[in-house]
């Protein structure tokens, strides 16, 4: 694993703290009509979601390396930081658009080794960035001058080391160390995904929301800290485990402490710490599926938590009897999609690999 990883963890924290920054300035600003706080917090995720699949798209078409778009969106992010105080709208417009080209750069880079752990690296840093931007700037503690400078450094770092020419991801075959997917053709995997993003992230949304005011005791902090370690730990474990199994088994042990959460607060930080574990390996095995595309396979994952957002918006967080396990079998589908669209570990050649390196 090339130390590039390393400067691209840097750019992810710093490009999520952005725009939780920004995005938290302009609410505690006065610049969003009362009770219009919803509807902002929406247009945050259709500008950072929605344009993350647009420049991935663009990234994919002149077959860019992560090195251009990400320096590109850190120095974004880093103008748009500067208007924060004297208008903090185009603020929040400029610094997502910037996380959002920088994420579909540093996606390309990270999931076209075919490497869970690295992308799970790379992934890691984003929540937890954007909350502790929306707390620095609900607290006024961190001067915005701060993540300009970092930010800035961040983007030549990426710019000046990152590597050049994007990577081809490795291949899935039988005699190899994985197992073809069961759904081999991009095409059926496209809604397959696209569709379990959706409800899995309607799932967790409506969640949170139904427990808002009865979980003072698990602040925000909590379940950002347990998606970056949902990340950081998923894709090592799937390099070692195999992709398919690793990522369907979390998916639905999220399913299962979802199930939970309605009578255990806790339960909800274990969820998302279960489905974040599975994101590494679902997109780094979407690079084998996605060869040459793995922008637009990293940007169909976030147009489907956008989906699922949206939803969230309009539908609310429904209650009643049974509703915690209703939330938890929207789950399931992408437990589902996991195992059919993800090469599994083909355990029986790596036996034969070490056994005639052994006789060697």
């Amino acid at each position: 694993m090339s130390s590039d990883i390393l400067y691209y963890m840097l750019g992810s924290l710093a490009a999520s703290f952005s725009c939780g920054y920004a995005a938290s300035s302009a609410i505690a600003g006065g610049n969003v009509a009362e009770g219009g706080e919803a509807r902002f917090t929406v247009f945050f995720y259709v500008i950072t979601l929605g344009t993350c699949f647009a420049f991935g798209l663009l990234a994919d078409r002149f077959s860019m390396s992560g090195r251009l778009p990400s320096s590109a969106g850190l120095l974004l992010a880093a103008l748009g930081l500067l208007f924060v105080e004297r208008q903090p709208v185009a603020a929040e417009i400029l610094t997502a658009a910037g996380c959002a080209a920088f994420a579909a750069g540093g996606a390309a880079d990270a999931a076209s080794s075919g490497d869970s752990t690295r992308f799970g690296m790379f992934a890691s840093p984003l929540v937890p960035g954007a909350a502790a931007g929306i707390r620095a700037a609900q607290s006024t503690v961190v001067p915005v001058l701060y993540p300009v400078i970092i930010l800035v450094f961040s983007a030549v770092c990426v710019f000046a080391f990152c590597s050049k020419e994007r990577r081809l991801p490795p291949q899935t075959t039988e005699s190899g160390g994985e197992k073809k997917p069961v759904l081999a053709s991009p095409v059926p995997a496209v809604p397959a995904v696209f569709a379990a993003a959706m409800l899995a992230s309607f799932a967790l949304f409506s969640a949170r929301g139904a427990r808002l005011g009865e979980t003072e005791g698990y602040p925000s902090l909590i379940y950002a800290a347990a998606a970056a370690a949902g990340c950081l730990i998923g894709g090592a474990v799937a390099d070692t485990f195999g992709r398919r199994a690793v990522a369907s088994t979390a998916v639905l042990l999220g399913a299962g402490t979802l199930a939970l959460s309605g009578r255990f607060g806790i339960m909800l930080a274990a969820s998302v710490f279960f489905i974040s574990f599975a994101f590494p390996p679902v997109a780094g095995g979407l690079a084998s599926v996605y060869a040459k595309h793995e922008s637009f396979a990293f940007g169909t994952v976030m147009l489907g938590i956008l989906a699922g957002r949206v939803i969230f918006a309009l539908a609310g967080s429904p209650s009643g009897a049974g509703m915690t396990y209703v939330r938890a079998a929207l789950v399931l589908p992408a437990a589902a999609a996991a195992f059919l669209i993800l090469p599994g570990k083909n355990w029986k050649n790596k036996k034969n690999s070490a056994a005639s390196g052994a006789d060697k």
